[in-house]
C-alpha cells in the first residue's frame, strides 16, 4: 500500500503519539502559516492564514512558512492536516519525534508539478559581543 492512501492516524503517528505526550504549551503567538502565491498571470498575493482548510485554488508557485514542525499537543491536528494537505511523507515528520533531521525532501505530482519541503535553522552568533553562555543559549533557542 503506497504511503498516501494510508490514513493519517496511521501515517502521522510517530508525530500524534509524541505530541499527546508532551506537557501542555502556552503559546507565543497563534499559529499561522504565511502564504505566498504567484498567480497564473505572475501576480503575487501575500496572507497570513490560521487554518489549513483555507488554502485553496492552485496557483503558479505557492510558497508556505509553517511554524516548526515540534510536536506539541495543541497544535498536532493544524500539523496533521498541514502534512496531509501538502502531502509530506511520514519519513520527515517523524524525524522530530526521533530526535533525527535531515531537512529536505522533494516529491513530484501526477501534473507535473513538484512540492519541496525543508527545515530552515539560523544561528546567530553572538560571540565577542557576550560571554554569557546563558544569554548565548536562549538566543540560540528562538532559532529553529
Amino acid at each position: 500500500m503506497s504511503w498516501t492512501k494510508r490514513s493519517q492516524e496511521v501515517l502521522y503517528r510517530d508525530f500524534t503519539e509524541k505530541a499527546a505526550a508532551e506537557p501542555p504549551v502556552t503559546a507565543e503567538k497563534p499559529w499561522s502559516l504565511e502564504v505566498y502565491d504567484i498567480s497564473q498571470d505572475g501576480q503575487l498575493r501575500e496572507y497570513v492564514q490560521n487554518t489549513v482548510r483555507r488554502l485553496s485554488g492552485k496557483p503558479r508557485l505557492r510558497i508556505v512558512f509553517a511554524p516548526a514542525d515540534t510536536p506539541r499537543r495543541e497544535t498536532q491536528g493544524l500539523m496533521v492536516e498541514l502534512f496531509h494537505k501538502f502531502g509530506i511523507p511520514h519519513d520527515f515528520t517523524a524525524e522530530r519525534a526521533r530526535s533525527t533531521n535531515h531537512s529536505l525532501s522533494r516529491r513530484s505530482n501526477d501534473d507535473d508539478g513538484f512540492s519541496s519541503w525543508f527545515r530552515f535553522s539560523c544561528i546567530s552568533s553572538l560571540l565577542g559581543e557576550t560571554e554569557d553562555e546563558t544569554s548565548l543559549a536562549d538566543h540560540l533557542s528562538t532559532c529553529s
